[in-house]
C-alpha cells in the first residue's frame, strides 16, 4: 500500500501485522483497536508452502473478528494443529491434504497431520502401481507435517509426466491422494 505523505486514511476491520518498520505506523497510526483494526498473526495454513488460506483459530477469520465478517482475502481452509487434543472432530487419526499445487512442475508440497507420534511411511507410487519412491520413513512427532517432492524417483532420477498417488501409513491406518506432474 502506498499512501502520499500528509494523507489522511481510514482503516475498518483491517490486520496490519509483521511490518518491517512496525506496526499501525503513520500514517495510519492510532487505529489499532479501534473499528474492528486488531494487529495479529493472521494464523495462514502454511505460509512458508505459500498457501495463504486461514486457519479457523486465525483472529481474521468470520467466527473470530469481532464482527467484522472475514478480514483479507484468503477464505478460511485448515484447521490449525490443537494441543493435548488427539484426533479430529471425526476421530480421524490422520489426515493427508492434496497436494499444492496440483498438476505440478517441477515440485509440490505435501500435507498431512497425525494425531499421535507414531511412525509413518509416505510413499509416492505410479499410476500403475509401482513404488517410486519413499519421501518418509519414520517416527514422527504429532502434528502437522510437510514435505516437498521435487517429481525424482528413489534413485533420484526425474519422473515422466503422469498420475501419481502419494500414499500415507500411520498407526495402522492409511490415505491416499492422487497428484499430476506435467513436464
Amino acid at each position: 500500500m502506498y499512501v502520499e505523505s500528509g494523507s489522511s486514511v481510514v482503516f475498518n476491520c483491517t490486520d496490519i501485522w509483521g511490518n518491517s518498520s512496525g506496526d499501525w505506523v503513520s500514517p495510519f497510526a492510532n487505529q489499532l483497536g479501534q473499528d474492528g483494526n486488531i494487529c495479529s498473526d493472521p494464523i495462514f495454513c502454511d505460509a512458508v508452502g505459500r498457501d495463504f488460506t486461514l486457519a479457523e483459530t486465525s483472529s481474521c477469520a468470520p467466527d473470530n473478528s469481532s464482527g467484522c465478517g472475514q478480514i483479507g482475502a484468503w477464505p478460511v481452509g485448515c484447521v490449525a494443529p490443537l494441543s493435548g487434543v488427539h484426533g479430529s472432530v471425526c476421530n480421524e487419526i490422520l489426515t493427508l491434504d492434496a497436494n499444492v499445487p496440483n498438476p505440478f512442475n517441477p515440485a509440490t508440497r505435501l500435507q498431512f497431520s497425525i494425531s499421535m507420534a507414531s511412525h509413518v511411511l509416505l510413499t509416492i507410487y505410479s499410476i500403475d502401481g509401482e513404488r517410486v519412491t519413499v519421501l518418509v520413513d519414520g517416527p514422527l512427532d504429532e502434528g502437522t507435517h510437510s514435505v516437498v517432492w521435487r517429481g525424482c524417483d528413489s534413485g533420484g532420477q526425474m519422473v515422466s509426466s503422469g498420475i501419481y498417488f502419494m500414499m500415507l501409513e500411520a498407526a495402522g491406518e492409511h490415505r491416499t491422494q492422487s497428484m499430476a506432474l506435467i513436464r
